[in-house]
């Protein structure tokens, strides 16, 4: 949500700036309030006592407001009153000039508002906002008695709505100009110099001079001649101007879509880390936008003479929209020349020699520039939202459309990218070995063999790191280290009975599907089984290995004479890790340990590897749970959970503050393989989730999963049947009425009954907040398999004032590369519904009609869907 335009809050030296909020609803403003934290402020919420604050807020009633007013003096830099009702406080002309007003109706504030308050707050020169949904007539203050006639006056008057002032985007579009146009502006000065200021020239001269300032050429003389001494008839010349505007409008709208189309394509080539491209893409943009400034007074001095005012204004606000995306990809262009230094830096200072201290050096400077950058490109989007919004005129049109939303779409995907790579730089100095030795354990799990946490662990890696550097990085097969085991650990029972395991080795230590708790189980058995002890653990899934070979590009395996390409990655694991080789086989030990070795050492090396592909690669690994941690230390522990790296199954509610308009609910679905088997590589699954919302508050739901084993068996390498144990975790209080395989009813098994049992299910209890149901079960091959659990929610669901809020984590398991998920919520065709997915105000793939909601995606991340209800 952080992504509003905050000017003086963007500097570097924040730490004093102090914000103070006086509100009846607190939970109002908590959007507010986290906005300001996050932009450094330090924020007070209806305190007592009379602190002097930079920012100044208060938020309620009129009657409310105006007692702030009353009570406590507003001696702030800026203050801002937001009034949730129609009392009108103050008239437009009597409006002390640090207090600008807003006046609203929702009863939640959206990231659009917040957005727009603040951009009404510090850039607009109106003092009056009014962003409500329906505008009533404003009533004043009965006792006010100094300002009831010039209210009673004003109130009779709409208040102006928020809209950017014309004069700020034309200096912006003229500054720009200057900027990059020195030569054409001072030909444009010498050639209307001779112009008395108060003399209006007639429309042809005025014609021909911005022809001449367009086109760099001194023609207008020759043009006004042309008119003086040849007379032609007046149809021909009305005929020649339509020709040559309709001229000049088609060259100007192809100008323009040619902007979009290659800030989109920069934007696009950015995400996936193709640097050269982008930059291609984004000297081709500003070209095209240059041009499309010099064109537009043209334009606009047709429009206007076509009485078009209102389309041409929006025009210029696309322009200057468009200008906002330029500097934003132009500042992260920087920025990826910036991580390519450090990363090169962070690989190779090993062997090259550099200074100790500039890796650090290098990340803490990088740090700076991505939080800049992240707020460009926050202030573009919001441009984009705001014109989107406010500009129907040219949202009319379809292609300007798609591109305006498929590049809001791109610039959220690279602020994650952006938010992402700070987050690691936070971490660097504190895993990197700045104050010890540090050494980590890498688990290179095969998802083609799904497990829990990503995939079977055929091979280890330990890493040592010291003053930033990484020092050395070796590799080994995972039954070398298996074997070294004394003693007898048991099993957990569906890895003892379906897998037919006696003991309990490392390769097997990521049973449990939250990694916190694996990633330790993995921790003991290593040192264990080696004697040696690690720092943290690190789970890498084979999707990122895919991710890395599309950054490093081919990788030659001499000792196979073979090429691996991300294009060919799984065929040839496959047929190199192939079944008819006995566990712990040289073979399957060369290739995994050949292809990482091969991996490490052209990332150390820096042969031909880009490395912010590198880090757009990590980037996606840890949003998609294909890269995730554990460490020993509690304070790297807690950040990198806060960041959602651990892959953890949250037990806890999604709700704050535990709001009783607020319902949870969390659906995780976990698969493994127990089929000794890669027929992951040809399993396909889908989730369809039914919620029903009735009047009453219950809440019933329904969850069918469905798997599909593509094997043709023996013609397939590492297919097979498909032998899984699947956990569905759900709230520890529900109450199951059915759960079905196939529509046939599923039987219960328990540690002293019905051991020979299968298909089966059982149900255990995990922490306070979730339970697990386990079904044991087989999908042969060519076949499909549907689960289907049914159960009601004990907790109800509540409507407070009129509102209330769904919350729902749909979890992506780690090691899937996809799984589709169709979620279909039903209820009262009076309620009124909307929904957001994550961080965003729309969503694609979400149809809404009378009684029902459903959202269709392909889960690659964590999805959250919140659903805000109303009646």
């Amino acid at each position: 949500m952080m992504s509003a335009f905050l000017p003086n809050i963007l500097s570097s030296d924040n730490n004093n700036l102090l914000a103070r909020i006086d509100s009846e609803d607190i939970q109002f403003v908590t959007p507010l309030r986290e906005y300001l934290e996050y932009h450094g402020c330090t924020v007070i919420v209806n305190s007592t006592k009379n602190d002097l604050a930079l920012y100044q807020f208060a938020c309620g009633t009129g009657a409310f407001v105006k007692s702030i007013i009353s009570d406590r003096m507003l001696r702030a830099k800026k203050i801002l009153l937001i009034i949730q009702d129609n009392t009108l406080l103050y008239s437009e002309n009597n409006i002390p000039s640090s207090i600008k007003i807003v006046y609203i109706d929702t009863q939640y504030l959206s990231d659009t508002q917040i957005q727009a308050l603040f951009y009404f707050f510090f850039t607009s020169k109106e003092t009056l906002c009014d962003l409500r949904k329906q505008k009533k007539q404003l009533v004043p203050q009965k006792d006010d008695r100094r300002e009831t006639k010039g209210n009673e006056e004003y109130a009779n008057k709409p208040i102006q709505t928020l809209k950017p002032e014309m004069d700020m985007f034309y200096k912006a579009h003229h500054d720009n100009t200057n900027l990059t146009s020195d030569k054409h502006n001072i030909s444009t000065r010498n050639t209307n110099k001779d112009l008395d200021e108060n003399e209006i020239p007639n429309d042809r001269l005025r014609i021909n001079n911005l022809i001449a300032s367009m086109f760099q050429k001194e023609v207008a003389e020759q043009s006004e001649y042309l008119f003086k001494k040849k007379s032609w008839p007046l149809g021909k010349l009305i005929f020649f101007g339509i020709n040559i505007a309709v001229l000049f409008v088609v060259v100007y709208v192809g100008f323009v879509m040619l902007t979009l189309g290659a800030f989109m394509g920069s934007a696009k080539s950015m995400r996936t880390g193709n640097a050269s491209q982008s930059h291609m893409f984004l000297r081709v943009g500003s070209f095209a936008i240059g041009t499309s400034k010099r064109m537009f007074p043209l334009i606009a001095f047709t429009g206007n003479i076509l009485g078009l005012e209102n389309t041409i204004r929006e025009g210029e606000r696309l322009l200057f929209s468009m200008g906002k995306v330029e500097e934003a990809l132009t500042d992260f262009e920087g920025i990826i020349d910036k991580a390519k230094l450090f990363g090169e830096t962070l690989l190779t200072s090993r062997s090259s020699g550099v200074a100790q201290s500039l890796p650090l050096t290098q990340a803490q400077s990088l740090k700076i520039d991505l939080v800049r950058a992240s707020n460009t490109l926050a202030l573009a989007q919001a441009e984009i939202g705001e014109l989107q919004e406010r500009s129907p005129r040219v949202f009319g049109n379809s292609l300007i459309r798609f591109y305006m939303k498929e590049g809001s779409d791109l610039l959220t995907a690279l602020r994650k990218n952006i938010k992402v790579v700070d987050q690691l730089l936070t971490l660097y100095p504190q895993l990197a070995g700045f104050q010890k030795n540090v050494s980590y354990l890498f688990l290179f799990q095969n998802s083609m063999e799904l497990r829990p946490t990503g995939g079977f662990i055929g091979s280890i890696g330990t890493m040592n790191v010291a003053e930033g550097i990484m020092q050395d990085f070796t590799i080994t097969d995972v039954y070398e280290v298996d074997g070294q085991l004394k003693g007898h650990i048991d099993p957990p029972a569906p890895l003892r009975e379906l897998l037919g395991q006696e003991h309990w080795y490392l390769r097997d230590s990521n049973w449990d599907a939250d990694f916190a708790t694996s990633g330790q189980k993995a921790q003991w058995f290593y040192e264990k089984e080696s004697g040696k002890t690690v720092d943290g653990v690190v789970a890498v899934s084979l999707p990122f290995i895919v991710d890395l070979l599309k950054a490093t590009g081919p990788v030659s395996l001499t000792d196979y004479n073979d090429r691996i390409t991300a294009e060919n990655f799984y065929g040839k694991a496959l047929f190199y890790t192939r079944s008819d080789f006995f566990p712990g086989s040289t073979q399957k030990k060369d290739f995994l340990g050949s292809l990482s070795r091969a991996l490490i050492d052209r990332l150390t090396t820096a042969k031909g590897v880009d490395p912010y592909k590198v880090f757009v690669a990590v980037a996606d690994a840890v949003a998609g749970r294909n890269i995730q941690f554990y460490f020993d230390s509690q304070d790297l522990q807690r950040l990198v959970k806060q960041y959602g790296w651990t892959g953890e199954i949250p037990h806890s509610s999604l709700c704050e503050n535990q709001i009783s308009s607020c319902f949870s609910d969390t659906v995780s679905i976990i698969e493994a393989n127990l089929g000794v088997n890669k027929a992951n590589y040809f399993v396909r699954s889908n989730t369809l989730l039914r919620m029903t919302l009735d009047g009453s508050g219950e809440v019933r739901q329904t969850i069918t999963h469905t798997i599909s084993n593509t094997s043709s068996g023996e013609n397939d390498i590492g297919g097979g049947s498909y032998k899984s144990y699947t956990r569905f975790y759900i709230p520890t209080n529900a109450t199951l009425s059915a759960v079905l395989v196939d529509g046939a009813a599923l039987p219960t098994r328990n540690d002293t009954h019905n051991k020979n049992v299968f298909p089966y299910g059982e149900f255990m209890l995990s922490g306070e907040k979730a339970g697990i149901y386990g079904i044991g079960h087989e999908v042969p091959i060519g076949q499909e398999q549907r689960l289907t659990l049914s159960y009601a929610h004990i907790n109800p669901f509540i409507f407070v004032n009129g509102t209330a809020e769904l919350r729902m984590l749909v979890q992506k398991q780690a090691g899937v590369m996809s799984r589709g998920v169709n979620i279909k919520l039903q209820f009262p065709s009076s309620w009124n519904a909307k929904a957001t997915i994550s961080d965003k105000d729309s969503v694609k793939g979400v149809v809404a009609s009378d009684g029902q909601l459903e959202y269709n995606t392909t889960l690659l991340r964590d999805e959250f869907l919140t659903v805000y209800f109303t009646k």
